[in-house]
């Protein structure tokens, strides 16, 4: 694909982080293992960096947090949301003990699009 500066358009493709195991530092080009500081020349890859998802993100401002028991990073701060165990999702703070708890519904397939 060449060096970041010279990314293209046609050469996106989709790729599942969780199975990215080494980075390229596009300062210095220096492969290493995922992390959020360059191993070599120590520039910060991303101002909010998960260990668990292999999520880079420089907009901090979404107050991004990644939540165990979810497995995945949310945005709006973790003090804004409760994990419920019996749904297995994150709710607002303003749902505690106010939301409609089905057993495992985020765990379905989308009933949109059926994935």
């Amino acid at each position: 694909m060449g060096n970041f500066g010279d990314w293209n358009q046609k050469d996106r493709h989709e790729i599942c982080r969780f199975d990215v195991e080494r980075v390229i530092c596009s300062i210095c080009d220096t492969e290493q293992t995922v992390a959020q500081i360059c191993s070599n020349c120590g520039v910060n890859m991303g101002e909010y960096f998960c260990g668990v998802c292999g999520f880079y993100d420089d907009d901090i401002e979404k107050a991004q947090y990644q939540w165990s028991d979810c497995g995945i990073c949310r945005v709006g701060g973790g003090e804004n949301f409760f994990h419920c165990q019996k749904c297995g999702s994150c709710y607002s703070v303003h749902l505690f003990n106010k939301h409609s708890c089905v057993e495992n519904s985020m765990r379905h397939h989308c009933s949109i699009c059926y994935e």
